[in-house]
């Protein structure tokens, strides 16, 4: 039995002991390339805006 609630916190694999450090890893690396890939659809989006006010004022 369990001494202590403490020791029921987080995911069973990782009781009583440290989080490996590769799951950090993945972690980032994923963060980091939803960020980029967020960036990238934004610079898409205020692109096609633009186009489309410009579009709209100057129709030819």
């Amino acid at each position: 039995m369990p001494k202590s609630m403490d020791e029921l916190r987080g995911l069973p694999s990782h009781r009583g002991q440290q989080t490996p450090r590769s799951v950090y890893e993945r972690v980032r690396d994923a963060r980091r390339r939803k960020n980029e890939w967020q960036k990238k659809r934004d610079e898409k989006r205020s692109f096609n805006n633009d186009q489309y006010i410009a579009q709209e004022i100057n129709p030819t």
